[in-house]
């Protein structure tokens, strides 16, 4: 439920006991809450087991936390975090908890995290400002700048979590539809 846009190979140690691989330890954790979402990069999505299904008992503990506990002892004991940063926070411990509930594996909560790829010409001038080609967004970046645009038009205090959250169920439903009809 972090957004750690920087979880890459280089990033996770695996401690092994007699040659068998027994612990994945990440490391690294400087970028775990951004102060918004995008660019994550995950690269436990190439593993089979993120294709899986969730345990009974992993699916109970992601549905049971605690948000606002969460952030309370984030609060205490990281008085500097940053206001974003808690967004960011609660913005993907949503979608994490949404996802489960429609039935989606960790493989397709982490694809709509992360950006898709392109094929980009880099021999080819970009249009685009300092040269570095534009990317797409992903799927949580569209939704959030949906939710966005949907509450500026409400006249309602704090409508922008409540939209967003709404958004990220509905889309975590059609995808779990559309997987259940490519599975039928």
């Amino acid at each position: 439920r972090l957004c750690n846009t920087d979880r890459h190979s280089g990033n996770i140690l695996v401690r092994e006991r007699d040659g068998r691989d027994v612990q994945l330890i990440p490391i690294d954790h400087g970028y775990a809450l951004p102060g918004e979402v995008g660019g994550a990069t995950f690269e436990w999505l190439s593993w089979p087991a993120a294709k899986l299904p969730f345990s009974a008992e992993m699916r109970r503990d992601i549905l049971d936390i605690d948000l606002d506990s969460v952030e309370a002892a984030l609060r205490r004991r990281l008085p500097a975090l940053r206001e974003e940063c808690l967004v960011t926070l609660r913005t993907c411990t949503a979608l994490l908890q949404a996802g489960v509930e429609a039935g989606l594996t960790a493989y397709d909560i982490g694809s709509m995290m992360t950006r898709p790829e392109e094929d980009i010409d880099y021999d080819q001038p970009q249009d685009v400002e300092g040269g570095a080609p534009a990317h797409s967004k992903s799927v949580l970046e569209s939704l959030i700048a949906s939710a966005r645009r949907q509450a500026k038009a409400v006249d309602e205090p704090e409508p922008f979590e409540r939209i967003l959250d709404g958004l990220i169920r509905q889309r975590c439903a059609e995808m779990a539809a559309a997987a259940g009809e490519r599975a039928a």
